[in-house]
Protein backbone atom coordinates (compact mmCIF):
# COMPACT_ATOMS: atom_id res chain seq x y z
CA UNK A 1 0.00 0.00 0.00
CA UNK A 2 1.51 3.42 -0.93
CA UNK A 3 2.47 5.77 1.89
CA UNK A 4 -0.18 8.30 0.85
CA UNK A 5 -2.92 5.73 1.42
CA UNK A 6 -1.55 4.66 4.80
CA UNK A 7 -1.37 8.16 6.28
CA UNK A 8 -4.84 9.42 5.37
CA UNK A 9 -6.67 11.23 8.15
CA UNK A 10 -9.85 9.33 7.43
CA UNK A 11 -9.80 5.75 6.16
CA UNK A 12 -11.81 6.76 3.09
CA UNK A 13 -9.71 9.84 2.25
CA UNK A 14 -6.36 9.73 0.48
CA UNK A 15 -3.73 12.44 0.81
CA UNK A 16 -3.39 14.75 -2.13
CA UNK A 17 0.05 15.24 -3.73
CA UNK A 18 2.03 17.63 -1.56
CA UNK A 19 -0.39 17.36 1.38
CA UNK A 20 1.20 16.48 4.70
CA UNK A 21 -0.10 14.05 7.29
CA UNK A 22 -0.36 16.57 10.15
CA UNK A 23 -1.58 19.73 8.43
CA UNK A 24 -2.65 21.51 11.59
CA UNK A 25 -0.43 24.31 12.82
CA UNK A 26 -2.20 24.00 16.17
CA UNK A 27 -0.49 20.66 16.79
CA UNK A 28 2.90 22.30 16.27
CA UNK A 29 2.05 25.17 18.60
CA UNK A 30 0.83 22.71 21.21
CA UNK A 31 4.20 20.96 21.04
CA UNK A 32 6.00 24.32 21.37
CA UNK A 33 3.99 25.20 24.49
CA UNK A 34 4.52 21.73 25.98
CA UNK A 35 8.28 21.82 25.37
CA UNK A 36 8.54 25.37 26.73
CA UNK A 37 6.66 24.56 29.93
CA UNK A 38 8.39 21.28 30.61
CA UNK A 39 11.88 22.62 29.88
CA UNK A 40 11.21 25.51 32.24
CA UNK A 41 9.80 23.16 34.88
CA UNK A 42 12.81 20.83 34.63
CA UNK A 43 15.34 23.66 34.70
CA UNK A 44 13.68 25.36 37.65
CA UNK A 45 13.31 22.08 39.53
CA UNK A 46 16.92 21.02 38.99
CA UNK A 47 18.20 24.46 40.01
CA UNK A 48 16.08 24.30 43.18
CA UNK A 49 17.29 20.77 43.93
CA UNK A 50 20.91 21.81 43.60
CA UNK A 51 20.25 24.72 45.93
CA UNK A 52 18.38 22.56 48.49
CA UNK A 53 21.15 19.97 48.65
CA UNK A 54 20.83 16.64 50.40
CA UNK A 55 19.35 15.57 53.73
CA UNK A 56 21.81 12.98 55.00
CA UNK A 57 20.62 10.34 57.44
CA UNK A 58 21.63 6.85 58.51
CA UNK A 59 19.53 3.80 57.74
CA UNK A 60 19.14 0.68 59.95
CA UNK A 61 22.40 -0.81 58.75
CA UNK A 62 24.31 2.30 59.67
CA UNK A 63 24.87 3.35 56.06
CA UNK A 64 24.68 7.02 55.23
CA UNK A 65 22.09 7.89 52.57
CA UNK A 66 20.79 11.02 50.95
CA UNK A 67 17.16 12.11 51.00
CA UNK A 68 15.15 15.08 49.82
CA UNK A 69 15.09 17.89 52.40
CA UNK A 70 11.74 19.43 53.35
CA UNK A 71 12.54 22.74 51.65
CA UNK A 72 13.47 20.93 48.42
CA UNK A 73 10.29 18.89 48.03
CA UNK A 74 8.69 21.35 45.57
CA UNK A 75 11.77 21.18 43.35
CA UNK A 76 11.81 17.38 43.56
CA UNK A 77 8.14 17.17 42.52
CA UNK A 78 8.78 19.64 39.68
CA UNK A 79 11.64 17.49 38.37
CA UNK A 80 9.64 14.26 38.55
CA UNK A 81 6.62 15.75 36.76
CA UNK A 82 8.87 17.60 34.31
CA UNK A 83 10.78 14.46 33.30
CA UNK A 84 7.57 12.60 32.50
CA UNK A 85 5.93 15.45 30.59
CA UNK A 86 9.15 16.36 28.76
CA UNK A 87 9.43 12.77 27.57
CA UNK A 88 5.88 12.93 26.19
CA UNK A 89 6.53 16.28 24.50
CA UNK A 90 9.76 15.03 22.91
CA UNK A 91 7.93 11.95 21.58
CA UNK A 92 5.28 14.25 20.07
CA UNK A 93 8.05 16.35 18.52
CA UNK A 94 9.68 13.23 17.11
CA UNK A 95 6.44 12.12 15.49
CA UNK A 96 5.90 15.63 14.14
CA UNK A 97 9.35 15.68 12.53
CA UNK A 98 9.05 12.10 11.30
CA UNK A 99 5.63 12.42 9.68
CA UNK A 100 5.39 16.10 8.83
CA UNK A 101 8.99 17.23 8.50
CA UNK A 102 8.41 20.43 10.47
CA UNK A 103 11.24 21.19 12.86
CA UNK A 104 10.11 24.54 14.27
CA UNK A 105 8.23 23.12 17.32
CA UNK A 106 11.68 22.23 18.73
CA UNK A 107 12.18 25.93 19.43
CA UNK A 108 10.01 25.41 22.52
CA UNK A 109 13.09 23.93 24.23
CA UNK A 110 14.98 27.14 23.49
CA UNK A 111 12.20 29.36 24.84
CA UNK A 112 11.83 27.26 28.01
CA UNK A 113 15.57 27.31 28.71
CA UNK A 114 15.70 31.08 28.17
CA UNK A 115 12.79 31.56 30.61
CA UNK A 116 14.52 29.34 33.17
CA UNK A 117 17.71 31.35 32.74
CA UNK A 118 15.88 34.61 33.42
CA UNK A 119 14.07 33.25 36.49
CA UNK A 120 17.24 31.65 37.92
CA UNK A 121 19.33 34.79 37.43
CA UNK A 122 16.69 36.90 39.19
CA UNK A 123 17.05 34.74 42.31
CA UNK A 124 20.85 34.68 42.34
CA UNK A 125 22.90 31.93 40.77
CA UNK A 126 25.13 29.48 42.63
CA UNK A 127 27.89 27.40 41.02
CA UNK A 128 25.70 24.29 40.75
CA UNK A 129 22.92 26.31 39.15
CA UNK A 130 25.38 27.72 36.62
CA UNK A 131 26.30 24.18 35.58
CA UNK A 132 22.64 23.21 35.27
CA UNK A 133 21.83 26.32 33.24
CA UNK A 134 24.75 25.60 30.93
CA UNK A 135 23.32 22.13 30.28
CA UNK A 136 19.82 23.56 29.68
CA UNK A 137 21.14 26.18 27.26
CA UNK A 138 23.23 23.58 25.44
CA UNK A 139 20.08 21.48 25.00
CA UNK A 140 18.26 24.62 23.84
CA UNK A 141 20.75 24.96 20.99
CA UNK A 142 21.31 21.28 20.17
CA UNK A 143 17.69 20.01 20.07
CA UNK A 144 16.41 22.47 17.40
CA UNK A 145 19.61 22.03 15.40
CA UNK A 146 19.29 18.23 15.38
CA UNK A 147 15.60 18.32 14.49
CA UNK A 148 16.30 20.78 11.67
CA UNK A 149 19.05 18.49 10.39
CA UNK A 150 16.78 15.41 10.58
CA UNK A 151 13.98 17.31 8.88
CA UNK A 152 16.29 18.35 6.03
CA UNK A 153 17.54 14.77 5.64
CA UNK A 154 13.94 13.56 5.46
CA UNK A 155 13.18 16.14 2.75
CA UNK A 156 16.24 15.06 0.76
CA UNK A 157 15.21 11.40 0.92
CA UNK A 158 11.75 12.22 -0.37
CA UNK A 159 13.10 14.51 -3.06
CA UNK A 160 11.25 17.62 -1.85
Amino acid sequence: MPLAEQNGRLPSRKLLPGEKWLPSGAAGWLIVVALTGTTFLLSWGIAGSIDAGCDYHYNRRGQRSCGVPDEGMDSFIAVMIGVFLWGLAVCALGFRVMFNGSWWPALGVTVGAAAALVVSVMGGVTTGEKAMLFIALAAAVIVPWITRYRSNKRSERQGN
